[in-house]
């Protein structure tokens, strides 16, 4: 079993590959790689109306390529309570038509608000083909996360300058 199956859902297991210790994962020593067709999902806990950010970190080799009809995708997803999609991000196609080979390229999806009826979050790598190529994608650092509201920061920057207040007035 590999790795990742403990916390990822998967399609095509024999077009993804987990990599141990060839020293360039981007951090740690493991990463995973696709190629033809092929992709992985984690759900993840959501509110409607809260925001979420991704972000993933893509490498493209210069020994096999993404291009010319083959590309990966990093996705953030929003399923209501009958496991429909409401809604969807996807990211620019991350092939040699868009980046740079052999470099870590971090995808970020920016701030996107759970749409009303969210039940789920899910966040997608995956790699796709139009059966006129080759090419692998690596993806390694997945992550989703909450983005506080800006008056939760206020109030957490007020709080600690009021701390801070405190503080510097004992000591006077």
């Amino acid at each position: 079993e590999e790795p990742y199956a403990n916390n990822w859902g998967s399609w095509e297991d024999g077009n993804i590959f987990q990599p141990f210790d060839w020293g360039w994962a981007h951090s740690g020593t493991g990463m995973v790689g696709m190629w033809w067709w092929a992709g992985l999902w984690q759900n993840f806990t959501a509110t409607p109306g809260d925001i979420y950010e991704l972000t993933a970190y893509a490498y493209i080799p210069s020994d096999d390529p993404a291009g010319t009809g083959v590309y990966g995708v990093v996705a953030l997803e929003w399923y209501d309570s009958s496991d429909s999609k409401i809604g969807t991000w996807t990211s620019q196609p991350i092939d040699t038509a868009h980046y740079s080979v052999d470099q870590w390229l971090e995808i970020n999806s920016g701030n996107h608000t759970a749409p009303a009826g969210t039940a789920y979050g899910r966040a997608v790598v995956r790699i796709n083909n139009n059966g006129s190529g080759a090419g692998r994608v690596y993806y390694d650092d997945v992550d989703v996360g909450l983005i506080p509201e800006p008056s939760v920061i206020s109030l957490m920057a007020g709080g600690l300058l009021g701390a801070l207040g405190l503080r510097r007035m004992r000591r006077t």
